[in-house]
């Protein structure tokens, strides 16, 4: 009887691990700067989302008082898209990046279609903007 006494708080407790796990969700807050010679045609900047063996998603972004366009990702991958004003168009998709949650992602150049990202780890104990 003792051992099923001390077995039950210990499954109960694997139980309520496995529900908060499976409730938790994943969420970063990504920052792109975009130097006005690569904001000409009036682009509109999207994100692609995805996880990792999953579908991706869509992600639009806010331009913040500073001009940094903030995106917030729900997945662990993402590529920055520059895309025509009504944003129904792809005009140049960055290479796959791995989100860094607070990173500031700024673009670089553009060619082939690609567009060049030069990513800027977080400062410790800071957020960007």
């Amino acid at each position: 009887m003792k051992t099923l006494r001390h077995l039950l708080p210990m499954r109960l407790m694997a139980v309520l691990a496995t529900i908060s796990l499976s409730l938790w969700a994943y969420s970063a807050q990504v920052f792109l700067d975009v130097p006005d010679e690569y904001n000409v045609d009036n682009p509109t900047w999207k994100v692609w989302s995805w996880a990792d063996g999953q579908n991706g998603d869509w992600v639009n972004g806010t331009v913040l008082s500073n001009g940094l366009i903030e995106f917030t990702v729900t997945d662990t991958n993402l590529q920055f898209v520059r895309m025509s004003t009504d944003g129904n168009t792809e005009w140049n998709r960055s290479e796959n990046q791995t989100v860094m949650a607070d990173a500031k992602y700024t673009i670089a150049g553009w060619g082939n279609n690609n567009l060049e990202i030069n990513v800027l780890p977080p400062p410790e104990n800071s957020s960007i903007p």
